[in-house]
């Protein structure tokens, strides 16, 4: 297989990268490697290192997520036991409280790569647009059942109190509605 980056030489060095549970990989030659610094990673830091060495690659995402490993290797979910490495390694969380205990390395990661640690979404999607027109119309339907029901009281008391035009009218009204 060809080198990704120059596509002359033969690859002989594979990187991985998970993001959001996106996976990115890159197949290089020695020599290309080498030049983006991948040969010799510094294991100081987690993001730090691969953030200079890929910056163009990657959208520059990782800036500024240097996370001494001194500080987050220790870290463990006391829930599930996923530690900071299984974290960097799978990109992923195992429970609620993985979330509360990488707290501040996922702020930090989400801040590099939404520019906010806050989720803005899309606009609605026509298909919700169609479950808001169904959900209208359901209304709508309730609405006329309602209606119904209470045409039918009414019809009931008037034919008690022997109001016979209003019952007629009444029972016009009702089947109107039921058709």
């Amino acid at each position: 297989m060809k080198c990704q980056n120059c596509g002359k030489n033969e690859a002989n060095f594979q990187y991985r990268q998970i993001i959001n549970g996106k996976k990115k990989e890159l197949i290089l030659c020695s020599e290309c490697a080498r030049k983006l610094g991948l040969d010799n990673m510094d294991i100081g830091y987690e993001f730090g290192r691969m953030s200079d060495i890929l910056g163009g690659l990657f959208n520059g995402f990782l800036e500024d997520t240097r996370i001494p490993l001194i500080q987050t290797s220790n870290l463990e979910c006391k829930t599930c036991g996923t530690n900071y490495n299984n974290f960097i390694t799978d990109g992923m969380l195992e429970c609620e409280d993985c979330y509360k205990t990488f707290n501040k390395q996922i702020d930090k990661v989400l801040k590099n790569i939404h520019n906010s640690n806050r989720h803005i979404g899309r606009k609605p999607s026509e298909k919700l647009d169609k479950v808001a027109e169904e959900s209208v119309e359901y209304q709508l339907e309730n609405k006329e059942e309602t209606k119904l029901e209470k045409l039918q009281r009414e019809l009931r008391a008037a034919v008690e109190e022997e109001r016979y035009e209003d019952a007629a009218k009444l029972k016009n009204q009702i089947k109107e509605i039921e058709k």
